[in-house]
């Protein structure tokens, strides 16, 4: 990551709208939601950000997406991940999965 993150305002499971990391549409309520985990540049340190939203700069794609950096106690942390993105849709994710592979390839962002 490039710069501090930005932490952002998203609609939670709390009867409200989640959004899609990579289009930004509100996911109803009952849809089918994707998930994929990342890991984080080594040496950057997340931890203030735990449990949160951020924008996460992806400048081979030349946009930002919406990562949850994943909390202490949380499933997604045992499995190693450090950001965790909800998805949409299949071509969401495969746009997603794509532009992070292109941000691994360059050293921006670890292996998932």
């Amino acid at each position: 990551m490039s710069r501090s993150p930005r932490h952002t305002r998203v609609r939670g499971r709390d009867g409200r709208d989640s959004v899609c990391a990579w289009c930004e549409q509100a996911i109803a309520e009952g849809h089918e939601v994707l998930g994929l985990g990342a890991k984080a540049v080594p040496g950057v340190d997340l931890q203030r950000h735990q449990g949160r939203v951020m924008r996460l700069d992806l400048v081979t794609a030349n946009r930002s997406v919406l990562a949850m950096v994943t909390g202490a106690d949380s499933s997604a942390r045992r499995e190693g991940h450090d950001l965790y993105f909800m998805m949409c849709s299949d071509g969401c994710g495969a746009a997603l999965r794509a532009a992070l592979a292109e941000e691994i390839r360059v050293g921006r962002v670890g292996g998932s």
